[in-house]
């Protein structure tokens, strides 16, 4: 005979830890809890292969959502406004980011000093691939946004996430990288549909802008086309934001990683990469996008004042599907509806 029992039970995938410490039982385990204070518990699950790359379509999806939600419109707006205020002063913020260059000695610069080099050979052609780092400030302050920077802080999470088993270290490093290519491909489209000269190629004060560039033009004199909006700058505070919601305990990465965007802002001015309005949606995209990857990339388990004093009781933001499962009643086969809250 089989019978069906309904039930509901809290379940709990393993026991609640210390910040950043997971006890060798839950190392296999298919949820990692992380207890980051009284109030709040983070929910890691693996990541699963490639997720960094099939999220994308449906990041931009949501990022273009949320965009255009009613609550955000003043947001959008004030993105716009502020870009259009800074345009007109935009040659004079670059000769003051200059001038205080050569106040402090810091030279113009965006190069690196070979280490190594790898050659791809083509039957027509050989193409050269250096890799190296920055020798001098301010070419080490630009470094700060390259995507190699970044792609290695993505591998070391990842990495170290794999050796010890640490799904938040795991889902940190695919956020990282999701969100940098996500929003690169976004950055790249308004690059190729905005068209302004980066500051070292403008032909006049502030740049020109060639809205809806030809393409071909577009390859062959890139720097005439491509400063709007700063990539560096969106990849740089995307990282930045994922690493923080990943370890709200550790209060300091905020003010230290906004402040070296900041660095990373001057160096590209000093260098004429960029233009001060290119940074408003350069920042606007890193940081949404870097919220939609952790969004899916983890759940939160808030819980009120009375659970933080010892009710059991807690709210999981997402997941709280029921599951049916089979079991038994002393001889009597039956099948379990299990519902986790």
């Amino acid at each position: 005979m089989l019978g069906v029992l309904f039930s509901i039970q809290p379940v709990h995938a393993e026991e609640k830890n210390e910040p950043g410490i997971i006890p060798a039982e839950v190392n296999a385990a298919a949820v990692q809890l992380y207890t980051v204070s009284p109030a709040l518990e983070l929910e890691y699950r693996r990541p699963k292969p490639f997720t960094f790359i099939t999220s994308i379509p449906k990041d931009v999806v949501n990022v273009y959502k949320r965009s255009f939600r009613k609550e955000n419109v003043p947001m959008i707006a004030m993105i716009l406004a502020e870009t259009a205020l800074m345009i007109p002063g935009d040659q004079g913020m670059i000769d003051g980011a200059k001038s205080i260059g050569k106040t402090f000695n810091i030279a113009p610069t965006a190069h690196q000093k070979p280490i190594v080099e790898f050659t791809v050979k083509t039957k027509t052609k050989n193409f050269t691939f250096p890799i190296g780092f920055p020798d001098d400030v301010n070419s080490s302050l630009y470094f700060l946004g390259d995507g190699i920077t970044h792609t290695s802080i993505a591998l070391g999470f990842f990495g170290y996430g794999a050796i010890t088993k640490n799904y938040r270290a795991l889902q940190t490093g695919s956020q990282i990288a999701e969100s940098m290519i996500a929003s690169g491909i976004v950055v790249q489209f308004l690059k190729h549909t905005t068209g302004r000269e980066s500051p070292f190629a403008s032909s006049s004060p502030g740049g020109v802008w060639r809205v809806l560039p030809n393409q071909f033009d577009y390859a062959n004199h890139v720097p005439k086309y491509d400063a709007y909006p700063s990539g560096h700058i969106a990849t740089a505070v995307g990282t930045v934001t994922v690493i923080a919601e990943n370890y709200p305990e550790h209060k300091l990465i905020r003010p230290i990683g906004y402040s070296l965007c900041g660095l990373l802002a001057f160096a590209m001015m000093n260098n004429g990469v960029h233009w001060a309005s290119d940074y408003p949606l350069g920042i606007a995209l890193g940081y949404t996008f870097a919220k939609v990857a952790v969004a899916h990339g983890r759940n939160e388990i808030r819980r009120s004042e009375e659970s933080s004093a010892g009710n059991t009781f807690s709210k999981r933001k997402r997941n709280r599907k029921p599951a049916v499962f089979p079991s038994a009643i002393g001889d009597v086969p039956v099948l379990s509806l299990r519902w986790s809250f």
